[in-house]
Order: C-alpha cells, then sequence, then structure tokens
C-alpha cells in the first residue's frame, strides 16, 4: 500500500485483471474510485517485485488480497 498509495477500497477489491506486471501500472476501474473515473498507478520495480510474490499464492484470477480460510 505504501508503493502505490490507493484508497483502501481499491486495495482490497483490486483484481489480477486489474494489474499489469509487465507493463508495471494498476489501472482501478471508474466503479471502485472516489471520482467515479479510471485511474491509472505506475508501479516501481519493488512494488512488482511484491505482486509476482503475492500472485504465487493468490493464484492469477480474481482478487490479489484474500482472506485466508484459517
Amino acid at each position: 500500500m505504501a508503493l502505490c498509495y490507493p484508497r483502501p477500497v481499491e486495495l482490497r477489491k483490486a483484481e489480477w485483471s486489474h494489474i499489469d506486471l509487465k507493463g508495471k501500472r494498476w489501472t482501478v476501474p471508474a466503479h471502485l474510485t472516489k471520482m467515479r473515473r479510471e485511474h491509472i498507478i505506475p508501479l516501481s520495480r519493488q512494488a512488482v517485485t511484491i505482486l509476482e510474490a503475492v500472485q504465487k499464492f493468490s493464484g492469477k484470477v480474481g482478487l490479489c488480497f484474500r482472506r485466508s480460510a484459517t
């Protein structure tokens, strides 16, 4: 969160389909933003590295950050 500065709802509802790791950008859809406009967040190499690690646990589809069942 500190690397990208999204709003909490944008982070909670982030889906892998919104994130382009190769292009290093996160496109937040309009329905998740406060102003109801699409928002593009550039991703630093550190953010990409973290997201790649998270993707190994959460998969490549659906929500990026999920609660564990345990």
